[in-house]
Parts: C-alpha cells; structure tokens; sequence
C-alpha cells in the first residue's frame, strides 16, 4: 500500500500551537495596557488644567503654579509610558476605533527584522501603482539598515528585511508617509473588502483579534452581570428587549446594511456588544454562556492563524523573490454573491417569525408571550453552528501548519457547488513518493517497506516519462 501523503509530530505541532496562543493572547493583555497608558495620559493633561484653575482660585497663583507642575510631570510619565509600548498594540487599538467602510489606520507587521507594510496610492494596477511602487522600494533600500524591499501588489504593502540595531520601524513609516506625501496620496483612506480588491483580513491583522478579545470580555462581563442578577432575583429589562439585537443579528439584510456603513468586523463588534448589554439586563447567563464559547473558539481560530503566519512568514516570503508586483485590474462580480442556506434561511425565518409574533399578540394581548414566541423561532443556531464549524476549521488547519490567507472564506464554504482543480499548481513536475509500507497479503511475497518504495517509485517514474517523453532532458 502506498501513501502520498502522512502528517508526523502532530503532538508537538499542537503544544506549539497551544504556545503561540498563550503569547498572543499575553500580547492582546499589553495591548488593553497601552489604551489605559494613554487614557491615563489624557486624563492627566485634563486633570492639570482643572487643577491649575481651582488652585489659582483658592490658594494664589503659586499654589497653582505648584500643584500644575505636579499633574503636568504625570501626564508626561503616562504619555511615555504609552509611547514606549509596541506600534503594533497601539495600531490594533486604533483599528478597534477605525469604524467604517474604509481604513484610516495603517496595517503594519513587524517582527526578528522583517516587516509588511501597508502604502497609500498601491493600487496593484495602473500608472500611478507602478511610480509609488518604485519610489517606495527606492526610497527603503536607501536606508541604512534596510537589506531588500519589494512590492506586494496583491495586499498592496511593501515587505522588507532589516537590521533592527540600524534602523527601526519609525524610520521606516516615515520613509513611506515621505513617499506618499510627494505622491498626493498621503490624504487617502486604505480601502477595505471588496473596494479593496484583496484579502479582508490579512493573517497579520491585529485588528480581528482586537475586536474577538473585546466581544469576549462582554460576554465574560455580561455573565458575570446575569449570574449576579439571577441569584438575587433581579430583571432591569424585559425579555422582549432582546427583539431588535436579535432581528439584527439573524435577518441577513440589517446585518448588509450595517456592514456597508460601519464596516464588517465593526459592525459584527456593535451587535454583539449591545447584545451582550441587554441579556446581561433582561435574561440569565445561558444566552451568554453560549455567545462567550462561541467567540472564544474565534478568537482561538484568529491566534492560531497568526501564530501561523508568524511561523512561517520567512517561508512563504523568503527573501522577496516571487513576489507579484502588479496585479489585473480588479473588476466587480458579474453576479451577486449567491445566498448560503443561512442566509436563504434568515431571510424567510426572521420575517416568518416577526409575523408570527404580531399574530401572537393580537390574539393574546400579551406582549411577553408574543416576545417568547419571536425568540423561540428566531434561526440564530444556524449562523452560531456555521461560526463555530468554520473557526474549528480555521483552528485546524492553523495546527497543521496552513495559513488561510482570507479566513472569512471558511464562512462561504457553504455556498460552494462547483470545484475546479488545477494539477499543475497541486503537483509537483515530476511526482514524488512520500512513503511507502507493505500491506500483509495473501500472495507471499513478503516484502519490505522499503522494497515496495523501490518498486513504487519505479512505476510512477515510468508513468511521468511515457507522459512526458521530454521530461527527463528537462
């Protein structure tokens, strides 16, 4: 029996995954401490104004000029401290606040010397793509310290390698902000989905994980709340509260709605906050014990596949060879995306259900029965069970050492009919036996594992050359 193909180590692999996942998760811990540094900072500056104007009205202008000084050298501490803290916590923070169809704040990764960049005017086509492109990779090998830099058109960055002890990631955001002022682009928004013709979430983004890490701690907060509220019998809302969140979270064309306005990810961060406000207020911690696992299996999925990514970024980027420097131009769909059964679902569900709650009510004249009855038939264990099959299939494939590029195509995996395979990109030229072992038989030819190898790979070199007459003078 011949196999192509065997996984090995899968243990280790998955300790080290586990690994990555504590070290990010620490890293997101930092991240919630740079906000607080610069609240702090803020609040501070605040503070020594006030403070300065009711000392100098109640002790005298040296008073004043004492007690300002002192909250002046607590603001600058905290405003240092925030500083000091890594770019890439204080992006992802900035990215959480970054509500909207498109970008304003950077996409950045760094890390052991090597660093993808987002840039402003990078089209992946055109004219001006092709100068931006260049004057940037010019503009960064000139750099003391820099020892390559090139082009992505696909995710529109510029990757590069440098000495961390000879220049550092400030040098080279100014390096680019330089470029795209004397470019006009400076000004611009970084387009996002589908205006941006790429990826929506690149596996380097902090900013996914971000707003996971702050859906979780609703929950956990909101539980906290409920357990406390049910066990001293308390309700500050009623139960219908949760009918406009719920509407919004299962009918397919709100959700489109706030998606176009506020962005995908941030408009999926509102609903769940404010969903996690209400349960918290009307009902007990079951709906939110169920929201915590979901979102904690996503965040899971959004760390392991940056950890991934981190793993084996030098791998897949090596040294910049290879690297698309321009793209086709990016044309829209010729058809709407096709609905998934949850969407098909959603759509008749939700509308199904409202009429059937108004129904209710008018038959009953009780607006808690009718709210009971719109709950119960909401489809929402559609949309959680295709969220958690498409974040344990993201987890998996992260342990097993594959980066999906754009993970919210596992959620689309259900509207696929259609598979087109091309060999040329899954085979190598010449094929190649991984492993080979003997199957017991009944012929008595007792041969050796590695024997049937031999005789295995005989074969399939035999194969490739009547194929491919040429291949061996290739």
């Amino acid at each position: 029996m011949v196999r192509l193909a065997q996984f090995h180590n899968v243990r280790s692999r998955s300790q080290r995954s586990v690994l990555s996942t504590a070290r990010a998760a620490a890293g997101f811990t930092l991240a919630t401490t740079a906000g607080s540094a610069r609240l702090a900072a803020a609040t501070a500056r605040g503070t020594a104004t006030v403070t300065r104007a009711v000392a100098g009205a109640a002790a005298g202008p040296a008073a004043a000029a004492a007690v300002g000084t002192t909250a002046r050298v607590t603001a600058q501490a905290a405003s240092r401290a925030a500083n000091n803290l890594p770019y890439r916590y204080t992006s992802a923070l900035g990215s959480v606040a970054d509500v909207g169809p498109s970008r304003s704040v950077r996409r950045v990764w760094s890390r052991a010397g090597r660093a993808h960049v987002e840039v402003k005017g990078l089209t992946g086509s055109g004219e001006q793509h092709r100068r931006i492109a260049e004057d940037v990779t010019d503009a960064l090998n000139r750099l003391k310290g820099v020892k390559w830099a090139q082009v992505n058109a696909v995710t529109q960055q510029v990757l590069l390698a440098f000495d961390e002890d000879r220049v550092g990631l400030e040098d080279i955001l100014a390096a680019v902000k330089a470029v795209e002022e004397i470019h006009g682009t400076a000004d611009c928004d970084f387009p996002d989905g589908e205006a941006a013709g790429c990826t929506p979430e690149h596996p380097a983004d902090d900013a996914p994980v971000a707003i996971m890490a702050l859906a979780l701690m609703a929950d956990l907060a909101g539980l906290g709340v409920a357990t406390t509220a049910q066990l001293l019998n308390v309700s500050l809302l009623s139960r219908s509260a949760r009918i406009p969140l719920l509407f919004a979270d299962t009918y397919p064309r709100l959700r489109e709605q706030l998606a176009a306005r506020l962005g995908h990810q941030h408009a999926e961060l509102l609903i769940s906050l404010a969903t996690s406000t209400v349960n918290a207020a009307s009902v007990g911690p079951g709906p939110l014990a169920v929201d915590s696992l979901q979102h904690g299996v996503r965040l899971v999925e959004r760390l392991s596949r940056q950890s991934v990514w981190r793993r084996r970024e030098h791998e897949l980027v090596r040294e910049g060879q290879g690297l698309v420097k321009e793209t086709h131009e990016h044309a829209p769909r010729p058809a709407p995306l096709p609905e998934g059964p949850v969407e098909r679902l959603g759509e008749r569900s939700s509308i199904a259900s409202l009429f059937g709650a108004g129904g209710a009510l008018a038959f009953t004249r009780d607006p808690g029965r009718a709210a009971d009855l719109m709950l119960a038939t909401m489809p929402k264990a559609g949309r959680q069970g295709r969220e958690a099959f498409a974040a344990a299939l993201g987890w998996d494939l992260a342990r097993r050492g594959v980066v999906p590029m754009d993970g919210t195509a596992l959620r689309r995996l259900d509207r696929v009919d259609t598979v087109l395979i091309d060999s040329s990109v899954l085979c190598a030229p010449k094929p190649v036996v991984l492993s080979a072992e003997a199957a017991g038989g009944t012929n008595g030819a007792g041969l050796e594992d590695a024997e049937v190898w031999q005789i295995a790979e005989r074969l399939i070199t035999a194969a490739s050359q009547e194929a491919d007459p040429a291949s061996d003078a290739r």
